[in-house]
């Protein structure tokens, strides 16, 4: 009891020494409490993001990792309908599962030939309901109160996709989409290679012979070109109609990523 007495007496003694101790202790203590909040929101929010896109649990072919990006087609499963069913009979994981879906990614080249502006991209494709089920999932409350729009495809029809609010930056199409963040795109540099211009208007020219003889009447609907390799290896260009643009949260991705039907 004595010691108590004595320390608190030392307390009183240096009244602004004191008062500074006690501030710099608060000030430590409400720099762990904001940063551990700060901290708890990223990884519940990247948590959430991986579970919207990929799901809790994902299966690939054995060497995808190591050998599929250079020929993702090759090393898809092929008898995917066989594995979601494996899934979805297992007596363990039956209880928790809320949607098994099929996904594929490929890559090629986006092309927005209206302003002669093309950019690789990284394409996935998936279930547009399924993917709907999945962007529901908020174990956390992050969006509990903020309405999330909808993603804008449908299961009937596989004309239509998403993009990247960077990639839609990169072909033109703001004003089309009606992108509020959007720079003013300036004129286009002058072409030195005669070569260049010649190896678009060939592009040009496949991806108007895929075009449906209905696309003139839909000519205000924003549009992309895609260019990518066939399962069997060959090139194909067919036309994606953009029913709008989503900020992906990291610039490499957003200048690339294009959601598409997976059919």
């Amino acid at each position: 009891m004595m010691l108590v007495k004595i320390a608190f007496r030392n307390i009183l003694r240096n009244g602004r020494r004191s008062l500074m101790t006690l501030s710099a202790i608060a000030a430590g203590a409400v720099a762990m409490i904001l940063f551990g909040g700060f901290m708890g929101n990223i990884i519940t929010g990247f948590q959430t993001t991986t579970v919207e896109r990929t799901g809790h649990l994902t299966v690939y072919y054995s060497g995808y990792f190591t050998y599929g990006a250079g020929n993702p087609a090759a090393w898809g499963i092929h008898d995917y309908r066989a594995v979601l069913q494996l899934i979805r009979d297992d007596p363990v994981l039956q209880p928790m599962l809320n949607v098994v879906t099929p996904t594929v990614t490929l890559y090629g080249i986006a092309g927005n030939f209206d302003i002669d502006a093309s950019k690789t991209f990284l394409g996935t494709g998936f279930i547009p309901s399924d993917r709907d089920r999945m962007r529901a999932w908020d174990e956390y409350g992050l969006f509990r109160d903020r309405i999330r729009p909808p993603f804008g495809m449908r299961d009937d029809d596989e004309t239509v996709g998403v993009i990247g609010v960077g990639l839609a930056r990169v072909l033109g199409l703001c004003e089309s989409l009606k992108l509020g963040n959007c720079p003013p795109r300036p004129p286009t540099p002058a072409t030195a290679n005669a070569d260049t211009s010649a190896a678009a208007e060939d592009f040009s020219d496949l991806a108007k012979g895929d075009v449906d003889p209905t696309q003139a009447a839909r000519g205000a609907v924003p549009h992309i070109d895609l260019l990518a390799a066939t399962a069997g290896g060959a090139p194909n260009v067919v036309t994606l109609n953009i029913a709008r643009a989503e900020l992906q949260g990291v610039k490499e991705l957003d200048d690339a990523y294009v959601a598409m039907h997976f059919g």
